[in-house]
């Protein structure tokens, strides 16, 4: 104590609360040792956080509600109590909701370092919650953030035409399993019986490093959202699609790599599913997908999945990018296989964040020391994660 800082805290309200307001930055400030939230902004248009720090709070990061154009970029939090940011069109314990509060609101979160989060909220605690469970959020961007180091997931979604997109995630799940780094289901609003939203698109984001983490899951009450151009690596599971209501999706163009099961696609007639890789995994897993469903296998609708034992020609997997080299015998296998953007995932500089910290990097910040090998082959499902420890580990146009 005598050589360090005693803080004493004592303030349950928001730091920053911002209501029925218009054109307004907040930019490059510390928020910090707050037993509530750190800013909360309602019913106002065009409200952006930019270059800002949070850390120590116990409450939630920044919850925006309401109004439109609202949102945060560049901006850090850390050693926060429970989630990072909210976006939700109105407020999370509304008993009912209108046809104008369905209306998009553009809310978004962009270019943000989230990390080491949930720190007392262990469960379903999030980086990003954006119209999960009894939530609504409709027409919000989640975009180029690096979410590392949580108990739980990365980003909670639900409601209706979300776009997520772009984000780089490791390390998720390190408490708590059943989840997915990115993870929707609606239990609340199956509960009070109404039907759940979709028509959201969830592509171009990478995750990897998860000893429990199930990539991209969607449990329940989700309508035909687009799960296009994804990488997984190192995971429990790929990617998981229960849709306990029977309604159909579109899982096109994803990687999954060196993860105890690749896909489990629940069979639904409607469902698109096809041109997906798989390199080093071990196949679907059929009881995860719901009492009395199927998932589908690689040999039906055309090819769904390509299964390849080996290194398939990546540029340069010790450095975990995952592009394909354009002499991979993919392209050939699976002619309708298109190149995924890696080299745009996760953080960028701009003028709010002018250089990029050392967890944007694969290689510095250690996953190259120990990858997971390629030449694993076929991995069967198993109590083991291959080639990892725990040290390590912890329709429209579709484009």
């Amino acid at each position: 104590i005598q050589d360090g800082d005693v803080v004493i805290s004592d303030r349950k309200k928001p730091m920053i609360e911002v209501n029925d307001a218009t054109n307004i930055r907040i930019q490059d400030l510390v928020l910090q040792y707050n037993l509530g939230d750190g800013v909360v902004v309602a019913d106002s248009e065009s409200i952006e956080i930019a270059g800002c720090e949070f850390r120590k709070i116990q409450g939630t990061g920044l919850e925006i509600t309401g109004g439109k154009n609202c949102g945060i970029r560049s901006s850090d939090m850390y050693d926060m109590g429970s989630t990072c940011i909210v976006l939700q069109n109105v407020p999370g314990d509304a008993k009912t909701v209108s046809e104008q509060d369905m209306e998009p609101r553009g809310h978004y979160a962009i270019n943000n370092h989230l990390h080491h989060y949930a720190v007392n909220q262990r469960i379903y605690a999030s980086a990003v919650n954006v119209g999960f469970e009894h939530r609504v959020a409709v027409g919000m961007h989640v975009a180029h953030n690096l979410i590392h180091d949580a108990p739980h997931g990365a980003i909670l979604y639900g409601s209706h035409k979300n776009l997520i997109e772009y984000n780089h995630m490791y390390r998720m799940c390190q408490f708590s399993g059943d989840l997915g780094g990115i993870y929707s289901a609606d239990y609340e609003r199956r509960k009070r019986g109404g039907s759940g939203f979709g028509d959201n698109l969830i592509r171009y984001n990478f995750e990897h490093h998860g000893l429990e983490s199930r990539g991209v899951y969607i449990d329940f009450q989700q309508h035909r959202d687009k799960i296009y151009g994804n990488v997984t690596y190192g995971l429990q599971l790929g990617y998981l699609i229960k849709v306990g209501d029977k309604t159909p999706h579109h899982v096109v163009n994803n990687v999954s790599i060196s993860s105890i099961h690749d896909y489990s696609v629940a069979k639904i007639e409607g469902n698109v599913y096809r041109d997906n890789l798989s390199v080093n995994c071990g196949k679907a897993v059929h009881n995860l997908v719901g009492a009395g469903m199927k998932v589908i296998d690689e040999g039906e609708d055309g090819a769904a999945v390509l299964r390849i034992a080996g290194d398939p020609g990546f540029v340069d997997p010790e450095r975990l990018d995952f592009r394909l080299k354009d002499d991979s015998p993919v392209f050939e296998k699976l002619p309708g296989f298109k190149q995924i953007p890696m080299e745009k995932m996760g953080l960028y500089t701009d003028e709010f964040r002018q250089e990029l910290p050392p967890e944007a990097s694969p290689t510095l910040s250690g996953f190259a020391k120990k990858p997971v090998p390629l030449e694993v082959g076929d991995v069967t499902a198993s109590s083991e994660r291959p080639g990892f420890d725990a040290v390590n580990g912890v329709d429209g146009n579709i484009h």
